[in-house]
């Protein structure tokens, strides 16, 4: 059997009544329990003497379970019939149980956990509670045909009796019925000769009216070894007492009844109503903590375990559960509350501190907060109890600068709870305070964590300044700094100005106390120039800028580029020529050169010559766009040209298969067999796989050279070569010419050279 303790369950609770307490509806707990291992439940004894704790299992149980203080079995007492009702001896030595179907009351040695005794209580007899006093052990027994029958009848069946176990032989003495059933009975623990009886069901004490309906209270004063009557009350407590007791100074009576809504509260001695606490459902349960703490638990729809303080009416704490029936009881020492619960299968809840009340700490801080500017975190615990002088809560500050934690002094508590502190952050970002409490004897421990976003504030500088303006000639700049948040004295505003060439700081400009500001200063170079007012912020306000724009006048420059052709054969030699027009300074111009599809690279930067000319040459191995800039001077603008020129291909012409040549003139013909079909070659450079490439023959006659064949596109193959067959019949004698064409290059058509033939018989 092991065990483990239950979490608790933060509750609320408001006043009704002098003394009445209303429970709040709780969320459910993950209660840590451990069965009991019987087969039902009757009563608790806590031993802590002994550091044991006793479970009996009523009337259809033969066995007590005997656990340690945290629920951990130790050992089960067998042979114990219908083992219920269970009290220490005054000095904790013996636990006497009364056995309902033993019809005794057994000595257990709470030391060596075995009987030592049994003291028979007669015949027919069916003892169901014990309490020690006045020297001797108290029990009440009902008849065992009541008992099994449960029929209340009008018979009395019940009644008191006692062992008198200060004689050298104990004896047992029993009185005569004046119940209907085994009464509850409880100790004064302030009066060791007073008992108190209560009916367990709509049973009235024999002398009431034998139709009355409400369950009777009644102080015996035993200190004679009799039961004398002392005190009665037939007041209403609901159906039937499951549980009562008597508070530790003796001053009052709490009674639990297992089918009403609240634990009554009585007078001591006299009875008199003295007040309820409120459960909602099925007060089944009470126990008074040796500081006057009252405990109360219940086993209807809402079911749950609540502690209110001595003589309070809110209750201090709450925890989720069904509880059984005479089912709680306190460690002598206060420090942990003890719970049966389970049903059918009765289980052993431990509660630690339940005398500590729930405890709500809440935290209020700004968002979003300023760096540099103080600021209040608020916080309130809220809890029953009120908090005595000189509480602290611990705060803890986390921040980007200290990612492991400042400790920041203690801060004083409220009575009512309420405390705050004030902290100011040097820097934005998240800053994180931790609050906490660590819990007083009537208070649980609590924190709680805020988070503020410290943000810088937004500032607004504004820059002015003149649309136009000559070069070299003085000029102001002027704004305002704004923000919502005030700006400490000191500031100041960094002016920047860039132009074509480069940025640079012109002056720093303190900032008035209304926020205005001015700064003069000089364009050195035309064109536009921007004013960038900078505010570099401080540790309450962003940084910020604005800008101005001035249009420097400057003469535009006139640049131009131009070449020794317009298309080049590939891999040919270019002269590209740069102009540069009036500058009288400042003469330097760059020739840039980006072949089609290529990138763009520098031929060359220089200065112009005399003539305001840069020449410079470049191979062309395809189209090319040829560029010329000029940077610009403080008085003339920028320029830029740009020339672009184009390659073709070339197409070389070739006859095979001929066998012989022949001059005619100053023109070779190559001379073919009449039968012989002659093979045309051309190849276009630079390769092109896969080309289109056409082919003519010509024939001279007429005193002219005229086409009699053609192919319009023969597709070039490998090395570039297209190959065209000429297909008889052929002319004897005749003079004949071929040129292949290539289709246009970047704009240009290539065709080779006329190449001479003829044929003969």
């Amino acid at each position: 059997m092991r065990f483990s303790k239950a979490p608790t369950a933060v509750a609320t609770a408001v006043a009704a009544g002098m003394i009445s307490a209303v429970l709040p509806v709780l969320p459910a707990s993950a209660d840590a329990s451990v069965s009991l291992g019987l087969p039902g439940y009757a009563h608790m004894v806590v031993d802590a003497a002994h550091h044991h704790i006793f479970f009996s299992g009523g009337y259809h149980g033969d066995a007590i379970v005997v656990t340690d203080l945290d629920g951990a079995g130790v050992t089960t007492i067998a042979g114990e019939p219908g083992a219920d009702g269970m009290a220490l001896s005054p000095d904790g030595g013996t636990l006497y149980v009364a056995l309902a179907r033993g019809g005794a009351v057994a000595a257990i040695d709470t030391a060596s956990l075995t009987e030592s005794t049994r003291y028979r209580t007669g015949g027919g007899s069916s003892p169901r509670y014990v309490e020690p006093a006045g020297g001797r052990i108290w029990f009440s027994y009902a008849g065992k045909a009541r008992t099994y029958t449960g029929n209340a009848g009008t018979v009395p069946d019940g009644g008191l009796g006692s062992v008198d176990v200060g004689r050298g032989t104990p004896s047992v003495t029993r009185q005569a019925p004046a119940w209907r059933d085994a009464p509850v009975l409880a100790a004064d623990p302030a009066d060791p000769g007073k008992v108190v009886a209560a009916g367990t069901g709509a049973n009235a004490d024999a002398g009431s009216d034998a139709d009355a309906a409400e369950p009777t209270l009644e102080v015996y004063d035993v200190s004679s070894g009799s039961a004398v009557e002392s005190a009665v009350t037939r007041a209403a407590v609901g159906d039937g007492v499951s549980d009562m007791t008597v508070t530790p100074d003796g001053a009052d009576l709490l009674v639990a009844a297992a089918a009403g809504d609240s634990v009554l509260r009585y007078r001591m001695p006299d009875l008199a109503a003295d007040g309820a606490y409120r459960t909602g459902s099925g007060a089944g349960s009470v126990a008074v903590a040796p500081d006057g703490t009252v405990a109360t638990g219940g086993s209807g729809r809402d079911a749950r375990v609540a502690v209110v303080g001595s003589g309070a009416s809110a209750v201090r704490r709450a925890y989720r559960g069904w509880n059984a029936p005479a089912g709680l009881a306190w460690d002598p020492d206060g420090s942990r509350l003890y719970a049966v619960g389970g049903g059918g299968d009765p289980a052993l809840t431990v509660y630690d501190s339940p005398e500590q009340g729930d405890n709500t700490l809440t935290l209020r801080a700004p968002s979003p907060g300023v760096p540099g500017r103080q600021y209040t975190v608020g916080g309130r615990m809220t809890s029953v109890e009120p908090f005595a002088a000189g509480q602290t809560v611990h705060v803890t500050r986390t921040d980007a600068a200290d990612p492991d934690g400042t400790e920041l002094p203690d801060v004083a508590v409220a009575s009512d709870g309420t405390f705050s502190f004030t902290d100011t952050a040097t820097a934005p970002g998240d800053v994180s305070y931790q609050v906490s409490y660590d819990g007083d004897p009537l208070h649980l421990p609590a924190q709680a964590t805020a988070s503020i976003g410290m943000v810088r504030a937004a500032a607004t500088v504004s820059a002015h300044a003149p649309g136009t303006a000559p070069a070299g000639h003085r000029l102001t700049v002027s704004g305002t700094l704004s923000s919502p948040v005030p700006f400490a004295a000191g500031q100041s505003v960094e002016v920047r100005a860039t132009d074509a060439r480069h940025t640079v700081t012109v002056g720093t400009a303190d900032v008035d106390a209304d926020g205005s500001w001015s700064l003069a200063t000089t364009p050195a170079t035309g064109g536009p120039v921007t004013y960038t007012a900078v505010y570099p912020g401080d540790v309450s306000h962003d940084a910020t800028s604005r800008t101005a724009t001035v249009h420097v006048t400057r003469t535009p420059a006139a640049v131009a580029v131009t070449t020794d052709a317009s298309a080049y054969a590939p891999d040919a030699l270019a002269t590209v020529t740069a102009h540069l027009g009036a500058p009288d300074d400042g003469r330097t111009l760059s020739v840039w050169a980006q072949p089609s599809g290529g990138t763009k690279t520098l031929v060359k930067t220089g200065d112009v010559d005399a003539h305001g000319d840069l020449v410079v040459t470049y191979h062309v191995t395809t189209a090319t766009a040829f560029s010329v800039t000029y940077p610009g001077n403080r008085r003339y603008t920028p320029a830029s040209a740009t020339r672009i020129v184009r390659t073709y291909a070339t197409v070389s012409d070739s006859l095979r298969g001929y066998y012989t040549t022949v001059r005619s003139g100053s023109t070779t013909y190559a001379v073919y067999h009449r039968t012989a079909d002659p093979l045309q070659s051309a190849v276009v450079s630079p390769a092109k796989d896969g080309a289109c490439v056409a082919f003519t023959v010509q024939e001279w006659y007429d005193h002219a050279w005229r086409t009699i064949a053609s192919a319009g596109c023969v597709r070039t193959g490998t090395a570039s070569t297209a190959l065209a067959r000429l297909t008889g019949p052929h002319p004897i004698g005749a003079h004949l010419r071929f040129r292949a064409a290539y289709g246009r290059t970047a704009g240009h058509g290539s065709r080779g050279s006329w190449v001479t033939f003829e044929f003969r018989a």
